[in-house]
Protein backbone atom coordinates (compact mmCIF):
# COMPACT_ATOMS: atom_id res chain seq x y z
CA UNK A 1 0.00 0.00 0.00
CA UNK A 2 0.99 3.57 -0.55
CA UNK A 3 0.01 6.28 1.82
CA UNK A 4 0.04 9.97 1.09
CA UNK A 5 -1.13 12.79 3.28
CA UNK A 6 -2.65 15.87 1.79
CA UNK A 7 -3.11 18.74 4.17
CA UNK A 8 -4.67 22.08 3.33
CA UNK A 9 -5.65 24.72 5.83
CA UNK A 10 -8.07 27.57 5.16
CA UNK A 11 -8.28 30.45 7.54
CA UNK A 12 -11.39 32.65 7.37
CA UNK A 13 -11.65 35.76 9.51
CA UNK A 14 -14.82 37.15 11.03
CA UNK A 15 -15.51 40.12 13.29
CA UNK A 16 -15.13 38.19 16.54
CA UNK A 17 -14.05 34.65 15.59
CA UNK A 18 -11.54 32.65 13.56
CA UNK A 19 -12.52 29.34 12.01
CA UNK A 20 -9.91 26.75 11.19
CA UNK A 21 -10.71 23.97 8.75
CA UNK A 22 -8.28 21.10 8.30
CA UNK A 23 -8.79 18.35 5.82
CA UNK A 24 -6.60 15.28 5.95
CA UNK A 25 -6.89 12.79 3.17
CA UNK A 26 -5.13 9.41 3.23
CA UNK A 27 -5.11 7.24 0.15
CA UNK A 28 -4.55 3.49 0.22
CA UNK A 29 -4.25 1.37 -2.90
CA UNK A 30 -3.32 -2.19 -3.74
CA UNK A 31 0.06 -3.34 -4.92
CA UNK A 32 -1.42 -4.30 -8.28
CA UNK A 33 -1.45 -1.59 -10.98
CA UNK A 34 -4.39 0.82 -10.57
CA UNK A 35 -6.97 1.32 -13.26
CA UNK A 36 -6.63 5.09 -13.06
CA UNK A 37 -4.25 7.65 -11.67
CA UNK A 38 -5.33 9.50 -8.52
CA UNK A 39 -3.44 12.78 -8.65
CA UNK A 40 -2.95 14.35 -5.24
CA UNK A 41 -2.85 18.01 -6.27
CA UNK A 42 -5.26 20.40 -7.87
CA UNK A 43 -3.21 21.31 -10.94
CA UNK A 44 -3.87 19.49 -14.20
CA UNK A 45 -1.62 16.55 -15.05
CA UNK A 46 -0.23 14.99 -18.19
CA UNK A 47 1.72 11.82 -18.71
CA UNK A 48 5.39 11.98 -19.67
CA UNK A 49 6.47 10.71 -23.05
CA UNK A 50 9.00 8.08 -22.06
CA UNK A 51 12.39 7.99 -23.76
CA UNK A 52 12.74 4.28 -23.03
CA UNK A 53 10.81 1.08 -23.58
CA UNK A 54 9.87 -1.72 -21.26
CA UNK A 55 12.43 -4.06 -22.83
CA UNK A 56 15.15 -1.38 -22.87
CA UNK A 57 14.36 1.05 -20.03
CA UNK A 58 17.78 2.62 -19.60
CA UNK A 59 18.80 6.09 -20.72
CA UNK A 60 22.28 5.61 -22.18
CA UNK A 61 22.97 9.18 -23.27
CA UNK A 62 26.39 10.59 -22.39
CA UNK A 63 26.74 13.10 -19.56
CA UNK A 64 27.76 16.43 -21.15
CA UNK A 65 29.29 18.98 -18.78
CA UNK A 66 29.42 22.76 -19.23
CA UNK A 67 31.04 25.54 -17.25
CA UNK A 68 29.51 27.40 -14.32
CA UNK A 69 28.04 30.85 -14.89
CA UNK A 70 27.12 32.00 -11.37
CA UNK A 71 28.03 30.87 -7.89
CA UNK A 72 26.80 31.55 -4.39
CA UNK A 73 29.00 30.68 -1.42
CA UNK A 74 27.42 28.57 1.35
CA UNK A 75 27.41 29.81 4.93
CA UNK A 76 29.88 27.17 6.08
CA UNK A 77 32.05 24.34 4.82
CA UNK A 78 31.49 21.00 6.53
CA UNK A 79 34.46 18.74 7.18
CA UNK A 80 33.95 15.39 8.87
CA UNK A 81 35.81 12.11 9.05
CA UNK A 82 33.19 10.40 11.23
CA UNK A 83 29.95 8.78 10.16
CA UNK A 84 26.76 7.84 11.95
CA UNK A 85 23.94 5.55 10.95
CA UNK A 86 21.61 6.86 13.68
CA UNK A 87 18.57 8.66 12.28
CA UNK A 88 17.86 11.46 14.76
CA UNK A 89 14.19 12.50 14.81
CA UNK A 90 13.27 15.97 13.62
CA UNK A 91 11.85 17.99 16.50
CA UNK A 92 10.15 20.57 14.33
CA UNK A 93 9.92 21.68 10.73
CA UNK A 94 12.47 24.40 10.02
CA UNK A 95 11.60 27.16 7.59
CA UNK A 96 13.53 30.12 6.28
CA UNK A 97 11.64 33.36 6.78
CA UNK A 98 13.48 34.93 3.87
CA UNK A 99 11.85 32.53 1.42
CA UNK A 100 9.20 34.35 -0.65
CA UNK A 101 6.49 31.74 -0.42
CA UNK A 102 2.95 31.10 0.74
CA UNK A 103 2.28 27.36 1.10
CA UNK A 104 -1.01 26.33 -0.50
CA UNK A 105 -0.77 22.55 -0.72
CA UNK A 106 1.54 19.85 0.60
CA UNK A 107 2.25 16.26 -0.43
CA UNK A 108 4.12 14.19 2.18
CA UNK A 109 5.33 10.67 1.47
CA UNK A 110 6.61 8.90 4.60
CA UNK A 111 7.54 5.49 3.11
CA UNK A 112 5.38 3.92 5.83
CA UNK A 113 4.62 0.74 3.86
CA UNK A 114 6.35 -2.46 2.87
CA UNK A 115 6.49 -2.59 -0.89
CA UNK A 116 8.68 -2.64 -3.98
CA UNK A 117 8.05 -0.25 -6.87
CA UNK A 118 9.40 -1.71 -10.09
CA UNK A 119 10.82 0.41 -12.89
CA UNK A 120 8.45 0.84 -15.84
CA UNK A 121 8.80 2.12 -19.38
CA UNK A 122 6.26 4.93 -18.92
CA UNK A 123 4.31 6.62 -16.14
CA UNK A 124 1.12 4.93 -17.39
CA UNK A 125 2.64 1.55 -16.59
CA UNK A 126 3.70 2.43 -13.05
CA UNK A 127 1.93 0.51 -10.28
CA UNK A 128 2.03 3.63 -8.08
CA UNK A 129 -0.50 6.45 -8.07
CA UNK A 130 2.19 8.80 -6.87
CA UNK A 131 5.51 7.85 -8.47
CA UNK A 132 7.05 6.59 -11.68
CA UNK A 133 10.41 4.83 -11.35
CA UNK A 134 11.95 5.79 -14.68
CA UNK A 135 15.31 4.12 -14.05
CA UNK A 136 17.10 2.17 -11.33
CA UNK A 137 15.13 -1.11 -11.46
CA UNK A 138 13.49 -0.94 -8.01
CA UNK A 139 12.47 1.40 -5.20
CA UNK A 140 12.45 -0.78 -2.08
CA UNK A 141 10.32 0.33 0.90
CA UNK A 142 10.35 -1.28 4.35
CA UNK A 143 10.51 -0.26 8.03
CA UNK A 144 9.47 3.30 7.16
CA UNK A 145 12.43 3.86 4.84
CA UNK A 146 12.72 3.93 1.05
CA UNK A 147 15.90 2.90 -0.71
CA UNK A 148 17.56 2.16 -3.99
CA UNK A 149 18.66 -1.41 -4.52
CA UNK A 150 21.38 -2.15 -1.96
CA UNK A 151 24.36 -4.13 -3.17
CA UNK A 152 24.58 -6.26 -6.29
CA UNK A 153 21.70 -8.09 -7.93
CA UNK A 154 21.92 -11.83 -8.39
CA UNK A 155 22.94 -13.03 -11.84
CA UNK A 156 19.49 -14.49 -12.40
CA UNK A 157 17.58 -11.31 -11.57
CA UNK A 158 15.54 -10.10 -14.60
CA UNK A 159 16.73 -6.52 -14.09
CA UNK A 160 20.36 -7.62 -14.08
CA UNK A 161 19.84 -9.28 -17.45
CA UNK A 162 17.95 -6.26 -18.83
CA UNK A 163 20.61 -3.74 -17.79
CA UNK A 164 23.42 -6.05 -18.91
CA UNK A 165 21.92 -5.84 -22.39
CA UNK A 166 21.10 -2.12 -22.46
CA UNK A 167 23.77 -0.42 -20.31
CA UNK A 168 26.44 -2.82 -19.03
CA UNK A 169 29.13 -0.14 -18.60
CA UNK A 170 27.26 2.11 -16.12
CA UNK A 171 25.74 -0.77 -14.15
CA UNK A 172 28.59 -3.27 -13.80
CA UNK A 173 27.12 -5.63 -16.38
CA UNK A 174 23.67 -5.14 -14.85
CA UNK A 175 24.61 -5.85 -11.23
CA UNK A 176 24.06 -2.25 -10.06
CA UNK A 177 21.07 -0.67 -11.86
CA UNK A 178 20.66 1.66 -8.85
CA UNK A 179 23.56 3.63 -10.33
CA UNK A 180 20.96 5.30 -12.57
CA UNK A 181 18.10 5.87 -10.11
CA UNK A 182 15.35 8.30 -11.25
CA UNK A 183 12.12 8.56 -9.20
CA UNK A 184 9.55 10.95 -10.69
CA UNK A 185 6.21 12.15 -9.33
CA UNK A 186 3.04 11.39 -11.27
CA UNK A 187 1.70 14.86 -10.48
CA UNK A 188 2.70 18.21 -11.98
CA UNK A 189 4.03 21.19 -10.04
CA UNK A 190 4.97 24.74 -11.01
CA UNK A 191 6.26 26.96 -8.18
CA UNK A 192 7.35 24.33 -5.71
CA UNK A 193 9.36 23.61 -2.57
CA UNK A 194 10.79 20.08 -2.14
CA UNK A 195 12.39 18.51 0.92
CA UNK A 196 13.99 15.09 1.36
CA UNK A 197 15.85 13.21 4.08
CA UNK A 198 18.58 10.90 2.76
CA UNK A 199 21.59 8.83 3.75
CA UNK A 200 24.23 7.52 1.34
CA UNK A 201 25.18 3.99 2.34
CA UNK A 202 27.75 3.06 -0.28
CA UNK A 203 29.28 4.41 -3.48
CA UNK A 204 29.50 1.98 -6.39
CA UNK A 205 32.89 2.68 -7.93
CA UNK A 206 32.68 1.46 -11.51
CA UNK A 207 35.11 2.17 -14.31
CA UNK A 208 32.85 4.38 -16.42
CA UNK A 209 33.39 7.98 -17.48
CA UNK A 210 29.77 8.75 -16.54
CA UNK A 211 30.75 8.31 -12.88
CA UNK A 212 32.82 11.28 -11.76
CA UNK A 213 32.79 14.37 -9.55
CA UNK A 214 29.43 15.45 -11.02
CA UNK A 215 27.64 12.29 -9.78
CA UNK A 216 25.60 12.63 -6.57
CA UNK A 217 22.09 13.04 -5.18
CA UNK A 218 19.67 15.65 -6.52
CA UNK A 219 16.08 16.93 -6.42
CA UNK A 220 14.52 17.51 -9.83
CA UNK A 221 11.94 20.18 -10.71
CA UNK A 222 10.14 21.47 -13.83
CA UNK A 223 10.69 17.99 -15.29
CA UNK A 224 9.12 18.30 -18.75
CA UNK A 225 10.85 15.11 -19.93
CA UNK A 226 14.23 13.47 -19.40
CA UNK A 227 16.00 16.05 -21.58
CA UNK A 228 14.52 19.26 -20.12
CA UNK A 229 14.46 19.96 -16.37
CA UNK A 230 16.22 21.63 -13.42
CA UNK A 231 17.98 19.76 -10.66
CA UNK A 232 19.93 20.73 -7.56
CA UNK A 233 21.84 18.80 -4.93
CA UNK A 234 25.21 17.53 -3.72
CA UNK A 235 27.95 16.10 -5.92
CA UNK A 236 30.41 13.33 -5.02
CA UNK A 237 33.24 15.88 -4.90
CA UNK A 238 31.39 17.69 -2.09
CA UNK A 239 30.08 20.57 -4.18
CA UNK A 240 26.55 21.91 -3.98
CA UNK A 241 25.23 22.52 -7.48
CA UNK A 242 22.21 23.84 -9.38
CA UNK A 243 21.90 22.65 -12.97
CA UNK A 244 19.68 22.99 -15.97
CA UNK A 245 19.28 20.25 -18.54
CA UNK A 246 17.94 21.67 -21.78
CA UNK A 247 17.50 19.61 -24.95
CA UNK A 248 19.73 16.92 -23.46
CA UNK A 249 22.69 19.16 -22.53
CA UNK A 250 23.65 19.92 -18.91
CA UNK A 251 24.46 23.51 -17.87
CA UNK A 252 25.81 24.50 -14.45
CA UNK A 253 23.93 27.55 -13.12
CA UNK A 254 25.61 27.73 -9.69
CA UNK A 255 28.02 25.72 -7.55
CA UNK A 256 30.01 26.01 -4.31
CA UNK A 257 32.01 23.67 -2.09
CA UNK A 258 29.96 22.15 0.75
CA UNK A 259 32.03 19.19 2.01
CA UNK A 260 35.83 19.09 2.18
CA UNK A 261 38.40 16.51 3.16
CA UNK A 262 42.11 16.38 3.87
CA UNK A 263 42.26 13.93 0.97
CA UNK A 264 41.15 15.61 -2.28
CA UNK A 265 38.52 14.05 -4.50
CA UNK A 266 39.80 11.44 -6.92
CA UNK A 267 37.39 9.36 -9.00
CA UNK A 268 39.39 6.17 -8.30
CA UNK A 269 41.29 6.60 -5.02
CA UNK A 270 38.83 8.84 -3.12
CA UNK A 271 35.59 8.91 -5.12
CA UNK A 272 33.21 10.49 -2.57
CA UNK A 273 33.49 13.42 -0.14
CA UNK A 274 29.94 13.11 1.26
CA UNK A 275 30.07 11.22 4.60
CA UNK A 276 28.22 7.92 4.35
CA UNK A 277 25.82 6.33 6.88
CA UNK A 278 24.78 9.84 7.96
CA UNK A 279 21.29 11.32 7.60
CA UNK A 280 20.95 14.74 5.95
CA UNK A 281 18.07 16.95 4.88
CA UNK A 282 18.01 18.77 1.55
CA UNK A 283 15.48 21.18 0.06
CA UNK A 284 15.03 23.04 -3.20
CA UNK A 285 12.74 25.87 -4.21
CA UNK A 286 11.84 26.55 -7.84
CA UNK A 287 9.80 29.65 -8.54
CA UNK A 288 9.04 31.82 -11.59
CA UNK A 289 9.78 35.51 -11.04
CA UNK A 290 7.65 38.43 -12.22
CA UNK A 291 10.28 39.17 -14.89
CA UNK A 292 9.92 35.70 -16.41
CA UNK A 293 13.07 34.11 -15.02
CA UNK A 294 13.19 31.05 -12.78
CA UNK A 295 14.82 31.30 -9.35
CA UNK A 296 16.22 28.08 -7.87
CA UNK A 297 17.34 27.84 -4.25
CA UNK A 298 19.19 24.92 -2.66
CA UNK A 299 19.13 24.49 1.13
CA UNK A 300 20.90 21.89 3.25
CA UNK A 301 20.86 20.63 6.85
CA UNK A 302 23.85 18.73 8.21
CA UNK A 303 21.59 16.64 10.46
CA UNK A 304 17.86 15.98 10.73
CA UNK A 305 17.61 18.14 13.86
CA UNK A 306 19.52 21.08 12.30
CA UNK A 307 17.80 23.94 10.47
CA UNK A 308 17.98 24.17 6.70
CA UNK A 309 20.52 26.71 5.46
CA UNK A 310 20.54 28.26 2.00
CA UNK A 311 23.76 27.21 0.28
CA UNK A 312 23.02 28.26 -3.31
CA UNK A 313 20.57 30.55 -5.05
CA UNK A 314 20.50 31.54 -8.71
CA UNK A 315 18.08 32.79 -11.36
CA UNK A 316 17.82 31.31 -14.83
CA UNK A 317 17.31 34.30 -17.12
CA UNK A 318 17.67 32.32 -20.33
CA UNK A 319 21.44 32.15 -20.85
CA UNK A 320 21.34 28.51 -21.96
CA UNK A 321 18.02 28.50 -23.75
CA UNK A 322 14.79 29.96 -22.38
CA UNK A 323 13.88 29.48 -18.70
CA UNK A 324 11.74 26.40 -18.06
CA UNK A 325 8.57 28.15 -16.93
CA UNK A 326 6.00 25.43 -17.64
CA UNK A 327 4.81 23.22 -14.81
CA UNK A 328 6.54 19.88 -14.64
CA UNK A 329 7.13 16.83 -12.53
CA UNK A 330 9.43 16.71 -9.50
CA UNK A 331 11.59 13.86 -8.35
CA UNK A 332 14.76 12.34 -6.92
CA UNK A 333 17.92 11.41 -8.80
CA UNK A 334 20.88 9.45 -7.41
CA UNK A 335 24.06 8.37 -9.22
CA UNK A 336 26.32 5.38 -8.53
CA UNK A 337 25.29 4.90 -4.91
CA UNK A 338 23.09 2.91 -2.54
CA UNK A 339 20.87 5.52 -0.87
CA UNK A 340 18.14 5.56 1.82
CA UNK A 341 15.20 8.02 1.75
CA UNK A 342 12.56 9.31 4.15
CA UNK A 343 9.92 12.06 4.41
CA UNK A 344 9.74 13.36 0.85
CA UNK A 345 7.67 16.55 1.03
CA UNK A 346 6.47 18.75 -1.83
CA UNK A 347 4.70 22.07 -1.29
CA UNK A 348 3.18 24.36 -3.90
CA UNK A 349 4.14 28.03 -3.65
CA UNK A 350 2.67 31.40 -4.56
CA UNK A 351 5.36 33.75 -5.83
CA UNK A 352 5.90 37.19 -4.37
CA UNK A 353 9.09 37.83 -6.36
Amino acid sequence: MYRAILISTIVAGAISSIVWFTYIYTVYHAVTPPTRKEIIESTSTAEIVSTSTVSSPVNTSAHKENTSTTTSIPKKIFTSSTTSNIKTPVLSTQTETSKPKVPTQTFLYTFNVTEVLEESGSSNLSSSNFFWLNSGARLEISDGIGSTIKGALTNGDPWRRAYAETNPLDTGNGLFPQNLFRLITQSLWENVDQELEFSIQKVNVLNTHDRDAFSGIFLMSRYVHSDTLYYAGIRMDGKAVIKKKYHGVYYTLAEAQLFTSSTPYDRVRFPNLIPTHTWYRMATQTITTSSGGVQIRLSFAYSLSSPLETVLITTDTGVFGPPITAEGHTGVRTDYADVLFDNYKITTLVSSL
